[in-house]
């Protein structure tokens, strides 16, 4: 059966970006991108920080394979959409997300550019919207490359604690490595009394808790899946007894160390995913729980 005549036969890339950082194309502070390959019915996804910058969320690269039900209702919601009939692209917000569809089953290949507050052509596409919506978020539970991060005590300071939680390897800047801003480093890690919060005041304020130099540690640090890397801040000292909280964060941008072909693709081939062993390089961040702890 050719693809034409076969409808669950395409090819999708969905994307979203926002706030790009320096001259790379493909380098923003938010990425998300979905593609799916409907004749394998395979799907992965990247995601390189959470919008909102949720806490206790992982980032990376996520797979899995559709049913064939899934890929039948997202194919047929694209090709429902009478997209010569959308209207202008109105309403649109320059500090939104951009967003792209691309398309293509046999001869029809349906390309469009859009902006996240463009309400008239998202209503248009609704349909469309909520299937792939629905598909990121299922992704999410299905951790292929990925990250998440946690803080916990340690002997006279804390640890981050980054855990690879996917099934490959996945490669990241070491958190003692310098970070974008001056005097900063990849990882971090913040501590405060745990106090009431006085209406009006804003959040508690979190005093920085460094790490010791990299010294002559490699800049990148290579996860095996299901394993984890423990990296001591320097020493910490609370002022005086009482309840305290702390939370931490990774956050790198920069390609630190090695070729890019040593690496998975940014945003691999989902055919491909699961017949290469190379590590998945990671640019993005991730946020920790709060920790909560008393010191007596």
């Amino acid at each position: 059966m050719s693809d034409d005549a076969d409808p669950t036969h395409y090819r999708l890339t969905f994307r979203s970006t926002m706030d790009r950082i320096g001259n790379d194309p493909e380098l923003f502070a938010y990425l998300n991108v979905l593609r799916v390959d409907g004749a394998t019915r395979k799907a992965v996804m990247v995601l390189n920080r959470q919008g909102g910058d949720l806490l206790a969320k992982p980032v990376g690269l996520f797979a899995t394979t559709l049913t064939k039900d899934q890929v039948q209702a997202l194919g047929a919601a694209i090709e429902r959409v009478k997209w010569n009939e959308t209207g202008g692209m109105k309403g649109g917000d320059i500090n939104a997300a951009t967003l792209s569809l691309d398309y293509a089953r046999g001869g029809r290949i349906i390309q469009r550019d859009f902006n996240a507050m463009n309400g008239q052509f998202l209503n248009a596409i609704r349909p469309v919207m909520d299937q792939v919506t629905d598909l990121m978020t299922r992704l999410e539970d299905h951790p292929a490359r990925a990250i998440d991060v946690a803080v916990v005590r340690g002997p006279s300071g804390f640890k981050l604690v980054i855990r690879n939680i996917g099934t490959g390897a996945v490669a990241i800047a070491d958190p003692r490595h310098p970070g974008r801003h001056d005097g900063s480093t990849c990882g971090w890690v913040g501590a405060a009394q745990d106090i009431p919060a006085v209406p009006g005041s804003g959040p508690i304020p979190l005093h920085p808790v460094g790490f010791p130099p990299l010294g002559a540690a490699p800049p990148l640090v290579t996860i095996p899946a299901g394993k984890s890397i423990e990296v001591d801040t320097v020493a910490w000292a609370p002022p005086k007894s009482g309840k305290y909280f702390a939370r931490g964060n990774w956050e790198n941008y920069s390609p630190v160390g090695g070729e890019a072909k040593a690496f998975l693709p940014l945003v691999p081939d989902p055919v491909e995913i699961d017949h290469d062993a190379r590590p998945y390089r990671i640019r993005g961040a991730v946020f920790s729980d709060v920790l909560l702890f008393t010191v007596k």
